[in-house]
């Protein structure tokens, strides 16, 4: 059996992430903050995590283990603090932590680690496709068409 020298190794962890939020503005829910242009989000979140680890050694770049695919749920959320930049750009400061179901994670058995817990932060850059100003007009023009078919309606009758 071969033996190598832990300094002379690294790890490459590849790790997928597909997942449904539910975005919550917690400044919404005060009238005086509702056209503001900062935000401050909580996340919840459910998750699908694919990852595959790999072990090198630095001189030589040899693989001596090679992970295998692993899917997982994942339950977490993000909490971001952000600031709307112009109409459609805004710019978010975020922190997220994710705990994954299993026993194992890229083949690190249970008694080396602490726990399932992924956590991240960073910048996100958002952009808007459509803006609430833009809505708004066309909820106006729906509801002027609605008058105006009540209107009509009632002359007729």
């Amino acid at each position: 059996m071969e033996g190598w020298n832990y300094s002379n190794l690294y790890s490459r962890v590849n790790l997928q992430r597909y997942g449904l939020h539910l975005n919550v503005n917690l400044l919404g829910f005060f009238p005086s903050t509702t056209q503001n242009r900062w935000s401050v989000n909580l996340s919840p979140a459910i998750y699908g995590i694919g990852s595959k680890a790999s072990i090198k050694t630095i001189s030589g770049d040899k693989e001596v283990l090679k992970g295998n695919n692993t899917w997982r749920l994942g339950l977490g959320g993000d909490f971001s603090v952000g600031y709307r930049m112009t109409e459609n750009l805004s710019v978010n400061l975020y922190s997220g932590i994710t705990h994954l179901t299993g026993k194992q994670m890229d083949a690190v058995s249970e008694y080396h680690r602490k726990s399932n817990f992924v956590w991240e932060s960073g910048l996100k850059l958002g952009w808007t496709f459509r803006s609430e100003e833009h809505t708004s007009e066309l909820q106006s023009h729906l509801k002027l068409v609605c008058c105006l078919l009540l209107e009509k309606q009632n002359t007729i009758g």
